[in-house]
């Protein structure tokens, strides 16, 4: 541990998406910068080039190399981005839940893949993880089944409560929030269960072990 979190007492979920990059649990938004389709126009004329090009030429080998270069630009920016992003999150809170998303099997959607890639979900988290380390924070990853279907005030679980892509009212109690900050609650309450129970386990262990981590 090289640092401390200023703000170790902090706690927030983290809640995924393609509208935001990220939701957070006390409101806080990460946009999505939709790396990729911001140069989609040039990147498709570029690539329209390349297939006019003669096989084996000069002029070929040029605008390959130079397409190469523009993804290379994209995915730069993208993970600069991230970085910002990430950092300025561990820096903020000492407690950090996030989903425990199976991303390589999601980007085999064909309708999710380009917008999750683009987003850059695996970097996100890999770069949570880090620099939670880093910063002596404690970055906890949840089972995220559900957590856009319950309601955050009372606990119900129906996926009619998500009316829409950001509105959540829940058919039980009535609570109205947005969609995207309730999964982020409760992706925090999975957190906070998930880091009890493991504090209870290495306690328990312990006191059956004095000796082992002495």
């Amino acid at each position: 541990m090289l640092f401390r979190s200023a703000h170790d007492n902090q706690m927030v979920g983290i809640d995924l998406g393609i509208t935001h990059l990220a939701y957070l649990s006390d409101g806080t938004t990460v946009p999505n910068q939709r790396h990729t389709l911001k140069a989609e126009k040039q990147l498709r004329i570029e690539s329209r080039s390349l297939a006019r090009k003669v096989k084996g030429s000069n002029n070929r080998k040029k605008q390959r190399l130079l397409v190469s270069k523009l993804h290379e630009k994209i995915r730069r920016t993208r993970k600069d981005y991230l970085h910002k992003a990430t950092s300025a999150i561990t820096k903020r809170y000492g407690f950090i839940a996030i989903e425990d998303l199976k991303v390589s099997n999601m980007v085999r959607n064909g309708n999710l893949a380009k917008h999750i890639s683009d987003a850059g979900w695996a970097d996100f988290r890999t770069f949570l993880e880090y620099k939670g380390e880093w910063y002596g924070n404690e970055v906890v990853a949840v089972n995220p089944a559900y957590t856009s279907q319950t309601c955050n005030s009372c606990g119900q679980v129906d996926k009619l409560s998500r009316i829409s892509q950001s509105k959540f009212v829940c058919t039980d109690c009535g609570n109205e929030s947005n969609a995207d900050e309730n999964a982020a609650k409760n992706i925090l309450g999975k957190g906070i269960a998930v880091s009890r129970q493991r504090r209870t386990l290495v306690h328990a262990y312990r006191l059956k072990n004095p000796l082992a981590l002495a």
